[in-house]
């Protein structure tokens, strides 16, 4: 399944993006847990550089894509190891009417479940261990 299926505002990654981008091996940055919602945040770099990038991330020669998803109304959580380099496989899914986010890692392993997905965030930086800006 096409992972831009599980969020509730798919448009967002969509016009940037002509393929939704892949999921495996993204670095996770950041995971925020929030009482309100309940809600979990999870910031994570995408390898792929969009085919339509905002004119102002050209302009700033922006090489890489950061990403932050948040999982709505929370049923379930499991979080196990954490390091300072959590690159991993993460997979979005929808069963029934439950979206299922997953992130395997050498380090860390995180299961959660919830009622919506949306992107919170979508942003762009320099990153100097990228040889070049992407074309």
């Amino acid at each position: 399944m096409n992972w831009t299926k599980c969020l509730g505002n798919a448009r967002t990654i969509e016009a940037i993006y002509a393929l939704p981008p892949s999921l495996s091996q993204v670095r996770v940055h950041e995971l925020r847990c929030h009482q309100d919602g309940p809600r979990i945040t999870i910031r994570l770099d995408l390898n792929e550089y969009p085919s339509n990038p905002p004119e102002k991330w050209l302009l700033n020669g922006y090489n890489r894509v950061q990403m932050s998803l948040s999982l709505i109304n929370v049923s379930s959580i499991q979080i196990a190891g954490w390091s300072s380099d959590n690159i991993g496989d993460m997979v979005l899914d929808m069963i029934d009417s439950v979206v299922r986010l997953s992130f395997i890692g050498n380090t860390t392993f995180i299961d959660c479940c919830g009622q919506f997905l949306e992107i919170e965030d979508i942003s762009a930086y320099f990153d100097s261990a990228i040889a070049k800006i992407p074309e």
